[in-house]
Protein backbone atom coordinates (compact mmCIF):
# COMPACT_ATOMS: atom_id res chain seq x y z
CA UNK A 1 0.00 0.00 0.00
CA UNK A 2 2.83 2.51 0.21
CA UNK A 3 2.17 5.69 2.33
CA UNK A 4 -0.97 5.65 0.93
CA UNK A 5 -2.66 5.30 4.64
CA UNK A 6 -0.40 7.92 6.24
CA UNK A 7 -0.98 10.32 3.41
CA UNK A 8 -4.56 9.92 3.00
CA UNK A 9 -5.84 11.34 5.99
CA UNK A 10 -3.33 14.29 6.00
CA UNK A 11 -4.39 15.07 2.62
CA UNK A 12 -8.30 14.77 3.95
CA UNK A 13 -7.91 16.66 6.98
CA UNK A 14 -4.75 18.50 6.81
CA UNK A 15 -5.96 21.27 3.76
CA UNK A 16 -9.39 22.05 5.51
CA UNK A 17 -7.37 22.78 8.83
CA UNK A 18 -5.48 25.07 6.83
CA UNK A 19 -8.29 26.59 5.45
CA UNK A 20 -9.84 27.67 8.64
CA UNK A 21 -6.39 28.91 10.02
CA UNK A 22 -5.97 31.26 7.00
CA UNK A 23 -9.68 32.42 6.85
CA UNK A 24 -8.95 33.35 10.72
CA UNK A 25 -6.29 35.36 9.45
CA UNK A 26 -7.99 36.98 6.67
CA UNK A 27 -11.31 37.85 8.73
CA UNK A 28 -9.26 39.19 11.60
CA UNK A 29 -7.12 41.04 8.92
CA UNK A 30 -10.18 42.58 7.32
CA UNK A 31 -11.84 43.38 10.07
CA UNK A 32 -9.14 46.55 10.75
CA UNK A 33 -9.69 47.85 7.10
CA UNK A 34 -12.67 50.11 6.54
CA UNK A 35 -14.33 51.62 3.54
CA UNK A 36 -11.00 50.74 1.47
CA UNK A 37 -12.04 48.63 -1.17
CA UNK A 38 -9.14 48.23 -2.95
CA UNK A 39 -7.36 46.58 0.00
CA UNK A 40 -10.00 44.65 1.04
CA UNK A 41 -9.98 43.31 -2.89
CA UNK A 42 -6.25 42.95 -2.73
CA UNK A 43 -6.80 40.89 0.60
CA UNK A 44 -9.30 38.86 -0.52
CA UNK A 45 -7.39 38.00 -3.63
CA UNK A 46 -4.20 37.51 -1.80
CA UNK A 47 -4.91 35.35 0.82
CA UNK A 48 -6.61 32.64 -0.69
CA UNK A 49 -3.65 32.48 -3.41
CA UNK A 50 -1.35 31.95 -0.86
CA UNK A 51 -2.74 29.35 1.05
CA UNK A 52 -3.27 27.16 -2.30
CA UNK A 53 0.40 27.79 -3.02
CA UNK A 54 1.45 26.73 0.83
CA UNK A 55 -0.96 23.66 0.50
CA UNK A 56 0.31 22.25 -2.47
CA UNK A 57 3.97 23.36 -2.91
CA UNK A 58 5.15 23.70 0.22
CA UNK A 59 6.16 20.95 2.45
CA UNK A 60 2.72 20.43 3.81
CA UNK A 61 1.39 18.86 1.31
CA UNK A 62 -2.01 18.91 1.97
CA UNK A 63 -4.72 19.38 -0.53
CA UNK A 64 -4.95 23.30 -1.75
CA UNK A 65 -8.71 22.23 -3.11
CA UNK A 66 -10.39 21.22 0.54
CA UNK A 67 -8.63 24.19 1.93
CA UNK A 68 -10.13 26.83 -0.31
CA UNK A 69 -13.30 24.78 0.43
CA UNK A 70 -12.64 25.66 4.09
CA UNK A 71 -11.94 29.18 3.98
CA UNK A 72 -14.89 29.71 1.79
CA UNK A 73 -17.44 28.33 3.79
CA UNK A 74 -15.81 30.25 6.98
CA UNK A 75 -15.74 33.31 5.26
CA UNK A 76 -19.42 32.95 4.17
CA UNK A 77 -20.47 31.86 7.41
CA UNK A 78 -18.50 33.89 9.89
CA UNK A 79 -16.10 36.13 7.75
CA UNK A 80 -18.30 37.76 5.44
CA UNK A 81 -19.37 41.06 7.98
CA UNK A 82 -15.74 42.45 8.13
CA UNK A 83 -15.72 43.11 4.40
CA UNK A 84 -17.31 46.79 4.18
CA UNK A 85 -20.75 47.86 3.34
CA UNK A 86 -18.80 50.18 0.69
CA UNK A 87 -16.20 47.69 -0.11
CA UNK A 88 -18.77 44.78 -0.56
CA UNK A 89 -19.93 45.76 -4.12
CA UNK A 90 -16.43 45.81 -5.21
CA UNK A 91 -15.31 42.98 -4.16
CA UNK A 92 -18.68 41.04 -5.08
CA UNK A 93 -17.66 42.28 -9.10
CA UNK A 94 -14.27 41.48 -8.67
CA UNK A 95 -14.38 38.06 -8.04
CA UNK A 96 -17.42 37.86 -10.65
CA UNK A 97 -15.42 38.96 -13.09
CA UNK A 98 -12.49 36.73 -11.96
CA UNK A 99 -14.59 33.38 -11.67
CA UNK A 100 -15.49 34.47 -14.62
CA UNK A 101 -12.36 34.59 -16.58
CA UNK A 102 -10.99 31.76 -14.86
CA UNK A 103 -13.84 28.89 -16.12
CA UNK A 104 -13.58 30.31 -19.48
CA UNK A 105 -9.74 29.42 -19.39
CA UNK A 106 -9.91 26.70 -17.84
CA UNK A 107 -12.64 25.39 -20.48
CA UNK A 108 -9.99 26.56 -23.10
CA UNK A 109 -7.17 24.94 -21.76
CA UNK A 110 -8.74 21.73 -21.29
CA UNK A 111 -10.22 22.15 -24.64
CA UNK A 112 -6.92 22.70 -26.31
CA UNK A 113 -5.98 19.73 -24.27
CA UNK A 114 -8.17 16.93 -25.43
CA UNK A 115 -8.23 17.97 -29.27
CA UNK A 116 -4.35 16.88 -29.37
CA UNK A 117 -5.04 13.95 -26.81
CA UNK A 118 -8.01 13.12 -29.37
CA UNK A 119 -6.88 14.54 -32.51
CA UNK A 120 -2.92 13.85 -32.21
CA UNK A 121 -1.30 10.84 -33.92
CA UNK A 122 -1.28 9.33 -29.72
CA UNK A 123 -4.84 9.15 -29.98
CA UNK A 124 -5.14 5.96 -30.93
CA UNK A 125 -2.88 4.78 -28.53
CA UNK A 126 -4.54 6.64 -25.66
CA UNK A 127 -8.11 6.90 -26.07
CA UNK A 128 -9.81 3.55 -27.37
CA UNK A 129 -12.83 2.89 -28.75
CA UNK A 130 -14.16 1.36 -25.05
CA UNK A 131 -13.85 4.88 -23.43
CA UNK A 132 -16.44 6.12 -25.51
CA UNK A 133 -18.85 3.98 -24.00
CA UNK A 134 -17.53 3.62 -20.35
CA UNK A 135 -17.90 7.40 -20.92
CA UNK A 136 -21.82 7.20 -20.42
CA UNK A 137 -21.81 4.44 -18.25
CA UNK A 138 -20.11 6.90 -15.91
CA UNK A 139 -22.27 9.67 -16.65
CA UNK A 140 -25.07 7.15 -15.39
CA UNK A 141 -23.10 6.04 -12.46
CA UNK A 142 -22.44 9.44 -11.16
CA UNK A 143 -26.41 10.69 -11.11
CA UNK A 144 -26.87 7.17 -9.45
CA UNK A 145 -24.08 7.55 -6.85
CA UNK A 146 -25.25 11.61 -6.28
CA UNK A 147 -28.84 9.87 -6.05
CA UNK A 148 -28.00 7.41 -3.18
CA UNK A 149 -26.32 10.27 -1.09
CA UNK A 150 -29.27 12.62 -1.67
CA UNK A 151 -31.44 9.44 -0.12
CA UNK A 152 -29.06 9.07 2.71
CA UNK A 153 -28.95 12.14 4.08
CA UNK A 154 -32.79 12.41 3.40
CA UNK A 155 -33.90 13.16 6.83
CA UNK A 156 -31.10 15.59 7.87
CA UNK A 157 -31.88 17.87 4.85
CA UNK A 158 -35.70 17.56 6.13
CA UNK A 159 -34.71 18.67 9.29
CA UNK A 160 -32.41 21.04 9.54
CA UNK A 161 -32.49 23.95 6.67
CA UNK A 162 -34.87 24.46 4.32
CA UNK A 163 -38.43 22.28 3.77
CA UNK A 164 -36.79 19.39 1.64
CA UNK A 165 -39.17 16.86 -0.06
CA UNK A 166 -38.45 14.41 -2.77
CA UNK A 167 -39.28 16.66 -5.65
CA UNK A 168 -36.04 18.96 -4.29
CA UNK A 169 -34.39 15.71 -3.81
CA UNK A 170 -34.63 14.48 -7.99
CA UNK A 171 -33.64 18.15 -8.30
CA UNK A 172 -30.85 18.06 -6.56
CA UNK A 173 -29.57 14.61 -8.16
CA UNK A 174 -30.23 15.92 -11.47
CA UNK A 175 -28.86 19.63 -11.50
CA UNK A 176 -25.16 18.44 -10.31
CA UNK A 177 -22.68 19.92 -13.08
CA UNK A 178 -19.40 18.87 -13.00
CA UNK A 179 -17.17 21.69 -14.64
CA UNK A 180 -14.55 23.90 -13.97
CA UNK A 181 -13.51 22.49 -10.81
CA UNK A 182 -13.07 18.76 -11.88
CA UNK A 183 -11.25 20.18 -14.86
CA UNK A 184 -8.62 21.83 -12.83
CA UNK A 185 -8.09 18.69 -11.01
CA UNK A 186 -8.07 16.21 -14.27
CA UNK A 187 -5.79 18.94 -15.41
CA UNK A 188 -3.41 19.06 -12.09
CA UNK A 189 -3.21 15.04 -13.03
CA UNK A 190 -2.61 15.29 -16.81
CA UNK A 191 0.54 17.82 -15.64
CA UNK A 192 1.79 14.95 -13.29
CA UNK A 193 4.87 13.33 -15.38
CA UNK A 194 5.27 10.56 -12.48
CA UNK A 195 1.95 9.16 -13.90
CA UNK A 196 1.83 6.85 -17.06
CA UNK A 197 0.57 9.45 -20.45
CA UNK A 198 -2.28 6.50 -20.62
CA UNK A 199 -3.79 7.06 -17.40
CA UNK A 200 -3.73 10.76 -17.56
CA UNK A 201 -5.09 10.97 -20.81
CA UNK A 202 -8.16 8.95 -19.48
CA UNK A 203 -8.32 10.93 -16.75
CA UNK A 204 -8.57 14.20 -18.61
CA UNK A 205 -10.66 12.62 -20.89
CA UNK A 206 -13.46 11.45 -18.93
CA UNK A 207 -13.61 14.52 -16.77
CA UNK A 208 -14.28 16.50 -19.67
CA UNK A 209 -16.53 14.48 -21.22
CA UNK A 210 -18.29 14.18 -18.02
CA UNK A 211 -18.32 18.37 -17.88
CA UNK A 212 -19.75 18.64 -21.36
CA UNK A 213 -22.65 15.90 -21.01
CA UNK A 214 -23.69 17.20 -17.83
CA UNK A 215 -24.28 20.64 -19.10
CA UNK A 216 -25.12 19.59 -22.40
CA UNK A 217 -27.43 17.65 -21.18
CA UNK A 218 -28.86 18.54 -17.31
CA UNK A 219 -27.88 22.05 -17.60
CA UNK A 220 -29.80 22.33 -20.67
CA UNK A 221 -33.32 20.30 -19.67
CA UNK A 222 -32.86 21.11 -15.56
CA UNK A 223 -35.54 23.72 -15.98
CA UNK A 224 -37.83 21.04 -17.48
CA UNK A 225 -37.04 18.64 -14.96
CA UNK A 226 -38.35 21.45 -12.56
CA UNK A 227 -41.12 22.54 -13.84
CA UNK A 228 -42.07 18.17 -14.25
CA UNK A 229 -41.55 17.77 -11.02
CA UNK A 230 -44.02 20.60 -9.88
CA UNK A 231 -41.48 22.85 -8.10
CA UNK A 232 -42.30 26.28 -10.18
CA UNK A 233 -45.87 26.10 -9.32
CA UNK A 234 -47.13 28.37 -7.12
CA UNK A 235 -50.36 28.13 -5.01
CA UNK A 236 -52.90 30.73 -4.91
CA UNK A 237 -52.04 31.86 -1.44
CA UNK A 238 -48.45 32.80 -2.62
CA UNK A 239 -49.63 34.35 -5.84
CA UNK A 240 -51.65 36.55 -3.36
CA UNK A 241 -48.91 37.68 -1.32
CA UNK A 242 -46.41 38.32 -3.91
CA UNK A 243 -49.45 40.51 -5.67
CA UNK A 244 -50.25 42.48 -2.08
CA UNK A 245 -46.14 43.23 -1.58
CA UNK A 246 -46.09 44.49 -5.52
CA UNK A 247 -48.61 46.92 -4.69
CA UNK A 248 -47.88 47.93 -1.53
CA UNK A 249 -43.75 48.34 -2.67
CA UNK A 250 -45.25 50.43 -5.77
CA UNK A 251 -47.50 52.73 -3.93
CA UNK A 252 -45.18 53.39 -0.97
CA UNK A 253 -42.12 54.01 -3.52
CA UNK A 254 -44.53 56.50 -5.00
CA UNK A 255 -45.68 57.92 -2.10
CA UNK A 256 -42.60 58.28 -0.52
CA UNK A 257 -40.26 59.75 -3.65
CA UNK A 258 -43.51 62.06 -3.75
CA UNK A 259 -43.35 63.07 -0.43
CA UNK A 260 -39.55 63.43 -0.48
CA UNK A 261 -39.57 65.88 -3.84
CA UNK A 262 -42.40 67.99 -2.72
CA UNK A 263 -40.60 69.11 0.57
CA UNK A 264 -37.46 69.99 -2.02
CA UNK A 265 -37.43 73.65 -1.13
CA UNK A 266 -35.45 74.42 -4.95
CA UNK A 267 -38.31 72.06 -6.20
CA UNK A 268 -41.35 74.77 -5.79
CA UNK A 269 -41.32 75.80 -8.98
CA UNK A 270 -42.37 72.65 -10.13
CA UNK A 271 -46.54 71.90 -11.08
CA UNK A 272 -46.47 68.85 -9.24
CA UNK A 273 -50.31 67.86 -10.56
CA UNK A 274 -48.68 68.07 -14.12
CA UNK A 275 -45.47 65.66 -12.98
CA UNK A 276 -48.16 63.23 -11.63
CA UNK A 277 -49.99 62.88 -14.57
CA UNK A 278 -46.71 61.84 -16.59
CA UNK A 279 -45.74 59.40 -13.89
CA UNK A 280 -46.73 55.73 -15.61
CA UNK A 281 -46.12 53.38 -12.81
CA UNK A 282 -46.08 49.72 -14.40
CA UNK A 283 -49.25 47.77 -12.78
CA UNK A 284 -51.25 51.00 -11.57
CA UNK A 285 -54.03 50.46 -14.00
CA UNK A 286 -53.96 46.87 -13.86
CA UNK A 287 -54.37 46.38 -10.65
CA UNK A 288 -57.02 48.71 -10.23
CA UNK A 289 -58.97 47.01 -13.05
CA UNK A 290 -58.06 43.75 -11.94
CA UNK A 291 -59.54 44.04 -8.60
CA UNK A 292 -61.85 46.62 -8.63
CA UNK A 293 -64.82 44.90 -7.09
CA UNK A 294 -62.16 43.73 -4.01
CA UNK A 295 -61.13 45.22 -0.49
CA UNK A 296 -57.84 45.73 -1.82
CA UNK A 297 -58.75 48.11 -4.31
CA UNK A 298 -60.21 50.38 -1.64
CA UNK A 299 -56.55 50.18 -0.39
CA UNK A 300 -54.98 51.73 -3.08
CA UNK A 301 -57.07 53.78 -4.31
CA UNK A 302 -57.18 55.31 -0.68
CA UNK A 303 -53.42 55.12 -0.83
CA UNK A 304 -53.50 57.04 -4.20
CA UNK A 305 -55.54 59.62 -3.05
CA UNK A 306 -52.82 60.15 -0.19
CA UNK A 307 -50.56 60.75 -3.17
CA UNK A 308 -53.04 63.19 -5.25
CA UNK A 309 -53.74 65.19 -1.75
CA UNK A 310 -49.75 65.85 -1.19
CA UNK A 311 -48.64 66.75 -4.44
CA UNK A 312 -51.89 69.75 -4.37
CA UNK A 313 -50.82 70.76 -1.02
CA UNK A 314 -47.63 70.92 -2.12
CA UNK A 315 -49.19 73.09 -5.40
CA UNK A 316 -50.89 75.14 -3.10
CA UNK A 317 -47.78 75.87 -0.92
CA UNK A 318 -45.75 76.84 -3.92
CA UNK A 319 -48.94 79.29 -4.56
CA UNK A 320 -49.19 80.91 -1.24
CA UNK A 321 -45.18 81.04 -0.14
CA UNK A 322 -43.54 81.54 -3.85
CA UNK A 323 -40.29 82.77 -1.97
CA UNK A 324 -39.79 80.66 0.26
CA UNK A 325 -37.55 78.67 -2.09
CA UNK A 326 -35.43 81.88 -1.84
CA UNK A 327 -35.38 82.25 1.85
CA UNK A 328 -32.23 80.25 2.60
Amino acid sequence: CGPAPAFSPRLSFGGPILGIIFAIFMSSWLGYLFNKPIMEVSVTFLVPYVLFYTAESSGLKVSGILALVALGLYMSGFGKTRISSESDHAVHAFWGLLGFVAETMIFLISGVIMGKRLLGSDSVVEIEGRDWGMMFVLYISLHVVRGLMVLLFYKILQRYGYSFDWRKGIVLTYSGLRGAVGLVLAMIVWDAHELDSKVRSKVLFHTAAIAFLTIMINGTTAGWVVRKVGLSRQSEGEKQMFEQMVKHMVVESHLHACNTLAKDRFLNAVNWEEVNKMIYVPGYEKVLVYDDHTANTTVMKKELSEIHTLLRLASTKKEEDPEESFSG
